[in-house]
């Protein structure tokens, strides 16, 4: 309460005088405003808290000058009562709600209050005074609450959404009079009119209406609502606002044009309720392709037959109608430029009518691609059938018998071919130039070659094939006339023909229609050399295979587990039945897994040497055996580092590399490393062993080689060892000016250097801080002194014709002491946390202040305070020889709004 201290100082009571209304004083800005109130506050006691409510209203009366922003206070109130304003700021022309928390305890009678208020950066404080009237609560009192439901409420992105629910409470005993409510459980980012009462019937009721912010937590909230010792509760249904579906076409793609389709790849969809419905279209492209099964996410786009982007569009529908859509396109390309096409015949075959020559139902489809003279041809008789580039809708063309060859051209360049045949119908027969009824069956067969030999172990021969054709037949069929087996019922076989097979000594494989012969022949077969008939097979005299273990090898502990590779089984003569892999010795029974195979695994060795042996036994039962060894040697003991590679060059101005070395025997966790120079003298303390260490050579202007080492210690053992030497070149600059440090502190100094290569003389220009001079060298290295601002330097050289080079320039950039302080959040709502950061630069000392904190000398540092009201936090530091620095923020309080 300092604005009612300011009053009360020296003995002075406040008086409403503050009432009146006068010309403002000089001082005051030119700005003046009045406060009043609205009347008496009656506030009954109970054995709960209740609230009163009174209006207090700033008025504004602006003679010149910008409005100002009026703090409010709350003075004269008694024992056992609160009050506060809200909003606790207000700009002149608004009005701000006293609210008083009345405990049991507080005393009965009338009480002057008096509101304050004071401009926040100074000036006028008026005064308003109201009676604050207390009186006992009587005896019997109660009320019963019950409330309509939930309140249903929807976030939205850009302004606050509202529904209500109405609770009532109906006397239950006692004399009617004024009831209040309290709430609890309400959730972050929504606000309810807490403050809610009602008057003084048998029953009243008060609707509750939520004010929703976007930042809430979507969820279902139980809200109780207290009125003394009685309650309920209602459920406060928070949910987060519909939105559209997201589509995703899946990646674009690139096809050749002859592809005869192409689907999305990774397509889908996703909605916070339910997908409806999904439809694909086209939006562009050279041609209207063919789109299957546009309603799903895998459809097929077809027909793209021309060079060029196809854009594709999925649109996605919600369970609520909204859309959402994206697009895929298709790149089809002519990766070949040289004359091209495709033909297709449909279907390949057709029937000649009996009488007939031809056959007419087969349609020839085609297209071509950078072609000239285009034609299809009748292959049988040369005939140009069609001239254009492309027909996809299908030119009927006639099929002689038995088969005629289509031929797609450019110019005399065969682009495709295919090729359609024609039967007769049944009841007819070709007899040389058309169809005909009444003919008798006819059959030729062809088998090639017409010998075969049997391999050793098999009973039969399969390289013989069957070609025939028949006429006029009813039920064709070809026969091995060995077992009277049918092999096949087709009229025709063309080549290559009908693979058979041909038993020792030969077979007989018979045409017929029906139980008529119309064509046989004979094929023989006789044994492998080397092998011979044993009446029911080939056999021949079994050789043992052979078994190759594969290389020895060799392990160092922890290892301990060897997968074979390059092991192998062969057998001349037949085929491997069996593999078995077993321990012939070593100082262990190790484990062998898969020892069936060929790649088995040896774990659990311990060190020494083991002998393996890996026995195939073939399909006659014979065995062939071979040996591996695998040398198993103990965990190394002995501590080394060695650096690779031992040769590292850098050109100036970088010095610095990275020494990449390699510990064995030695790890981070209990292993230290250290860098020396070529004397073996230590160059860093010890740090953990990580694998590389940075070294930074010395700078000279004109370069130079050093050499280093890296001295490794074991601490759990106490063994050293140094590594290999290597050596960092750093090679001088080229024509260059450069600062060994181009930023530093104020009060320290940097080292320039230059080097010129074909200049005769070099000097300074200009009136850089300490005033350096080169005396003309053409390359070296100055000390720019103490620096208390950044500097620009600069140099000009003359080759020894007087030629001037390009003039060089270094900037040096001199940092001040500085230091900063910032609140995050910087606008809170009261009784909530900010957190308060703060950090320094090259300063000797500072302090912190402000309401809340802990922290008052930290260079640097940041703390969580708790805000009750705006709020100034400040730091203030010196360093030594500079003038001190101060920095501030302010948290200020968001303003809060009740409904009433």
């Amino acid at each position: 309460m300092k604005f009612f201290k300011r009053f009360c100082l020296m003995g002075f009571l406040i008086l409403p005088i503050f009432f009146s209304i006068g010309i403002p004083p000089a001082n005051a800005d030119s700005f003046n405003y009045s406060l009043s109130n609205s009347g008496t506050v009656n506030v009954t006691k109970s054995s709960y808290t209740v609230h009163g409510f009174n209006t207090v209203t700033a008025s504004l009366y602006l003679y010149s000058g910008p409005s100002k922003v009026i703090r409010f206070s709350v003075v004269g109130t008694p024992p056992g009562v609160s009050g506060s304003s809200n909003p606790a700021f207000c700009v002149p022309g608004c009005s701000t709600t006293i609210q008083f928390d009345v405990s049991p305890t507080a005393s009965v009678g009338t009480f002057p209050i008096q509101v304050m208020g004071e401009p926040m950066d100074g000036g006028i404080i008026r005064v308003t005074i109201f009676n604050l009237v207390i009186s006992d609560s009587p005896s019997s009192f109660r009320y019963g609450l019950s409330n309509s439901g939930p309140i249903y409420v929807t976030k939205s992105p850009s302004y606050a959404v509202t529904g209500s629910n109405t609770i009532t409470a109906t006397l239950i005993t006692g004399s009617p009079q004024p009831i209040y409510f309290s709430l609890s459980g309400i959730p972050s980012g929504v606000s309810l009119n807490e403050s809610a009462g009602c008057g003084s019937g048998p029953s009243c009721s008060v609707t509750l209406r939520a004010s929703v912010q976007p930042t809430a937590t979507a969820g279902i909230y139980p809200i109780t609502v207290s009125s003394g010792t009685t309650a309920t509760t209602f459920n406060l249904v928070i949910s987060n606002p519909n939105q559209s579906p997201t589509a995703n076409a899946g990646i674009d793609l690139e096809v050749h044009i002859f592809s005869s389709y192409v689907s999305p790849i990774g397509a889908s969809e996703s909605d916070d309720g339910y997908v409806r419905s999904r439809e694909w279209t086209q939006i562009s492209g050279p041609t209207v392709s063919t789109i299957a099964n546009r309603n799903s996410l895998t459809p097929t786009f077809s027909n793209l037959m021309y060079v060029g982007t196809y854009v594709f569009r999925l649109t996605v529908t919600d369970n609520t109608g909204l859309t959402g859509s994206d697009e895929m396109s298709v790149v089809t390309k002519d990766f070949d430029q040289s004359p091209r096409g495709s033909l297709s015949v449909s279907p390949t075959s057709c029937v000649i009518a009996s009488g007939a020559s031809t056959c007419s139902t087969v349609y020839a489809i085609w297209t071509t691609i950078g072609a000239t003279n285009f034609k299809l041809v009748d292959g049988n008789t040369g005939t140009v059938l069609s001239t254009s580039p492309t027909y996809p809708w299908g030119l009927q063309v006639w099929v002689a018998y038995p088969s005629t060859v289509f031929y797609l051209n450019s110019g005399d360049t065969i682009l495709d071919t295919k090729t359609a045949t024609a039967t007769c119908a049944a009841g007819s027969a070709w007899n040389g130039n058309k169809c005909v009824t009444n003919q008798a069956p006819s059959g030729s067969l062809s088998i090639a070659p017409t010998s075969c030999v049997i391999a050793s172990g098999a009973s039969t021969c399969s390289t013989v094939y069957a070609t025939w054709s028949t006429a006029n037949t009813t039920d064709p069929k070809l026969v091995d006339g060995n077992t009277g087996t049918t092999l096949s019922t087709s009229a025709n076989q063309s080549s290559p023909g009908l693979q058979v097979w041909v038993a020792y000594p030969q077979t007989v494989f018979n045409l017929k229609n029906g139980g008529s012969m119309l064509d046989t022949k004979t094929a023989t077969a006789t044994c492998a050399a080397g092998s011979s008939w044993d009446g029911s097979s080939c056999v021949s005299a079994n050789s043992a295979p052979i078994a190759n273990a594969g290389a020895d090898r060799a392990i160092t502990l922890p290892t301990n587990s060897v997968i074979v590779s390059g092991a192998s089984a062969s057998d001349s003569d037949g085929t491997i039945s069996a593999r078995l892999w077993t321990r012939t010795s070593g100082p262990s029974v190790p484990t062998i897994t898969d020892s069936t195979t060929l790649t088995p695994t040896f774990s659990g060795l311990i060190a020494g040497t083991y002998v393996f042996r890996l026995t195939v036994t073939d399909n006659g039962g014979l065995t062939g055996l071979d040996e591996m060894s695998v040398v198993v040697s103990p965990i190394p003991t002995t501590l080394s580092i060695v650096v690779s590679p031992s040769v590292y060059s850098v050109t100036l101005p970088n010095n610095t590399i990275s020494a990449i070395y390699t510990l064995t025997n030695g790890t981070s966790a209990n292993t230290n490393c250290r860098l020396l120079d070529n004397t073996g003298a230590p160059l860093t303390e010890y740090a953990p062993c990580t694998g590389s260490m940075s070294v930074s050579a010395p700078i000279t202007a004109s370069g130079g080689t050093y050499g280093y080492s890296i001295r490794a210690n074991k601490s759990s053992t106490g063994e050293t060892v140094a590594s290999n030497s290597f050596t960092v070149t750093v090679n001088p600059s080229d024509s260059v000016l450069y600062a060994i440090l181009d930023t530093i502190d104020s009060g320290q100094s940097t080292t320039l250097m230059w080097n010129f290569s074909g200049a005769a003389s070099c000097e300074f220009v200009g009136t850089p801080a300490n005033g350096i001079s080169t005396s003309g060298a053409t390359s070296g290295s100055v000390s720019t002194g103490v620096l208390t601002e950044t500097q620009n330097y600069q140099i000009i050289c003359t080759d020894a014709d007087g030629n001037t080079f390009a003039p060089a320039l270094v900037t040096v950039i001199v940092l001040q002491p500085s230091a900063t302080i910032s609140a995050n959040p910087s606008r809170v709502q009261s009784g909530t946390d900010s957190t308060i950061s703060w950090s320094s630069h090259n300063m000797d000392s500072c302090s912190i202040s402000g309401p809340g904190l802990t922290a008052s000398t930290s260079l640097s540092g940041s703390q969580a305070v708790t805000i009750l009201s705006q709020s100034t936090y400040t730091i203030t530091c010196q360093a030594i020889g500079f003038p001190s620095v101060t920095q501030s923020v302010i948290v200020n309080i968001l303003p809060l709004f009740q409904e009433f």
